[in-house]
C-alpha cells in the first residue's frame, strides 16, 4: 500500500517491495550486438552492480547474464525478469537526470 507520493522534483518508483519510493536518477542504455537498444531506468546503486558485474565478467569471474527485475506491467505475472547477456552486449550508455 502507498504511504505518501514521491517529490515532485524527482524521478521515483516503488520498491518491489511496495515499501518505500527510490529515486530513479539514472538511465541505462544498453546496445546489443543485434543492435536492440534496451533501456532501464534505474537508481544508482543498481546502475552501479550493472557496471560491477559487466566489469567482473570482463574479467572472467562472474556469471553470464545479468537479471534485471521489472516490477512493472507485470499483468497476470507474479514477477518479470529480463536477463541480458554478457557476450550479446555491443555496448551500453548511462545518463543521469537532472536534479
Amino acid at each position: 500500500m502507498i504511504k505518501e507520493w514521491p517529490k515532485d522534483w524527482t524521478f521515483e518508483g516503488y520498491d518491489q517491495n511496495l515499501s518505500e519510493w527510490i529515486i530513479l536518477d539514472k538511465l541505462l542504455v544498453i546496445k546489443m550486438i543485434s543492435d536492440l537498444e534496451k533501456e532501464f531506468e534505474l537508481p544508482s546503486s543498481e546502475v552501479q552492480d550493472f557496471i560491477d558485474w559487466y566489469n567482473s565478467r570482463a574479467d572472467g569471474r562472474s556469471k553470464e547474464t545479468y537479471i534485471f527485475d521489472k516490477d512493472f506491467n507485470k499483468g497476470p505475472f507474479t514477477s518479470r525478469k529480463d536477463y541480458v547477456a554478457f557476450s550479446k552486449i555491443q555496448s551500453f550508455e548511462v545518463m543521469e537526470y537532472t536534479k
